[in-house]
């Protein structure tokens, strides 16, 4: 028999989550199930190629919540949950243990998965993706097992980095491939990455740019990187990160609307009026930028997750957060505020040696980037967050304090 107002999310990572906690928040009285592929789910992935890939952390202390807390709001967990089908029709979600869910409302929070570099020798040994805990501890017992020497790292994005950043500290040398002509080429100002790529280099990270590998030499592992340009980088071990794609095959079947992501209106809404989709795997329509939008960031799980919580309980929606992420690489922490899809400009600044570039679309402010800067960080959420208006000269000179670029305070703010 069908249990009311039974919701179930699909996926078990930071959305999936914070979907729970905020229906319980906003009085959703029935049933709340999480379906997670994984045995061990629920946990924060950007610590997976930063602390507890260099072990700093734990499994546990990378925890989004205690399972306990789960228990407590009479939150579900499905462990090694494979959906196989969603069937719209009669509102239920399959599983491929021969389990059948039934559900009022459904979300999808499937998240992303890293694109696979298929090249001659990808089936090798000892090449890694770095996208689940289990990804990360097959890596980690890796290392520990065979105690390789050199690793190359495929992708100069923030997962290529970060990893670089932490294989390094674990005592291996370490050599990045970006196929662009710099790092970051699709995500940061050069300003930033020219910084980045220093600091890699100070550490003895070498980087190597318009460099794509195109072969992966070896018997059973991997001995070896081919590169486009003929260089051969002998390694004992290759970490691929060079992109995911949202994980859309479950909505697609389904015949939801996929475009770059499971397409939603403002409040996380599919074509389907009972089926919800929130994180990596969402591409959102964004009122405060007028477009469709896939973000793929902490910050834009939670806050679509709250979005789709506020709709599903008939609540009012709850004010969209700026956007704002952070990357670690060695001793230096990077912060990005804001959204630089459209801009007309930057402004760059110096403080104590730390960079940090502005971007504005003529003289609004739509982001920043703040390296080893949290309180210029701070200040650019503000400024973006209330409409700020600066001046641009004035936030060029390292002499003066951000609070004297301030030229006025706008009647609406735009987030």
């Amino acid at each position: 028999m069908k249990t009311a107002n039974r919701f179930v999310t699909i996926g078990a990572g930071q959305a999936a989550s914070q979907l729970a906690f905020s229906l319980r928040k906003e009085g959703w009285q029935g049933d709340i199930t999480i379906i997670g592929a994984q045995a061990n789910s629920l946990y924060q992935k950007p610590f997976l190629s930063k602390s507890y890939l260099t072990g700093e952390k734990t499994s546990d202390a990378i925890r989004i919540k205690p399972i306990s807390a789960y228990h407590r709001k009479a939150i579900n967990l499905v462990e090694h949950g494979q959906v196989s089908q969603i069937n719209r029709h009669k509102k239920q979600v399959e599983l491929t243990c021969k389990l059948t869910l039934d559900y009022d409302k459904l979300a999808i929070c499937t998240g992303a998965t890293p694109h696979p570099l298929s090249i001659p020798g990808c089936d090798k040994h000892a090449i890694f993706y770095l996208n689940t805990l289990n990804d990360a501890n097959r890596l980690k017992q890796y290392i520990k097992q065979h105690r390789p020497r050199t690793a190359v790292v495929v992708g100069g994005g923030f997962i290529g980095l970060e990893s670089a950043s932490s294989l390094h500290k674990l005592g291996l040398n370490v050599t990045v491939l970006e196929h662009e002509k710099r790092i970051l080429k699709r995500i940061c100002s050069l300003h930033t990455a020219r910084y980045l790529a220093q600091l890699h280099q100070a550490n003895g990270v070498k980087i190597l740019t318009n460099s794509k590998a195109i072969e992966f030499t070896g018997e059973k592992s991997v001995a070896s990187v081919i590169t486009d340009s003929g260089d051969k980088i002998a390694c004992d071990l290759v970490l691929v990160g060079i992109g995911v794609k949202p994980n859309t095959q479950l909505a697609e079947a389904a015949g939801l609307i996929v475009d770059n992501g499971i397409v939603t209106d403002e409040y996380g809404l599919t074509n389907d009026s009972c089926i919800y989709a929130a994180g990596d795997c969402a591409s959102r329509f964004a009122v405060e930028l007028g477009k469709y939008a896939r973000v793929e960031s902490v910050q834009n799980a939670i806050s679509s997750a709250k979005q789709v919580a506020a709709h599903a309980c008939q609540q009012p929606s709850p004010k969209v957060e700026l956007p704002w992420f952070w990357s670690d690489q060695f001793d230096s922490k990077l912060q990005i505020a804001g959204l630089a899809y459209n801009y007309t400009h930057m402004v760059e600044r110096v403080q104590n040696a730390q960079p940090s570039t502005w971007y504005f679309f003529d003289d609004k402010l739509v982001a920043a980037e703040c390296i080893n800067q949290p309180s210029a960080f701070m200040f650019a959420k503000k400024a973006i967050s209330r409409g700020l208006r600066l001046q641009q000269e004035t936030l060029a000179n390292s002499d003066k304090d951000l609070a004297e670029c301030i030229v006025q305070e706008p009647e609406i703010t735009p987030w």
